[in-house]
């Protein structure tokens, strides 16, 4: 685990998973480690020195769709009221 912090947005603080590499990230996926909401760290693979710091969205099976500017999961509108629309 990770803490992500010196961010402006507080929902993105907390602890974090940190992945080396893909591989890793997908076992535990597949494992059941990773949830809907969790922050993941994703290493660069050309540059360690980058990271990707993502929301988890979907999992395996679930169906997310983008439309006019809202995230849907399995049919259910994500609730983000962190997101400003215009």
């Amino acid at each position: 685990m990770a803490k992500i912090t010196g961010l402006k947005n507080p929902v993105m603080t907390g602890p974090a998973r940190v992945f080396d590499d893909e591989q890793s990230a997908l076992e535990a996926i597949l494992a059941g480690q990773v949830s809907h909401g969790d922050v993941v760290v994703l290493r660069y693979p050309l540059d360690p020195s980058v990271d990707y710091i993502k929301r988890v969205v979907g999992l395996p099976g679930d169906r997310v769709t983008i439309q006019d500017g809202a995230v849907w999961v399995n049919g259910d509108r994500l609730s983000e009221p962190y997101v400003a629309f215009p």
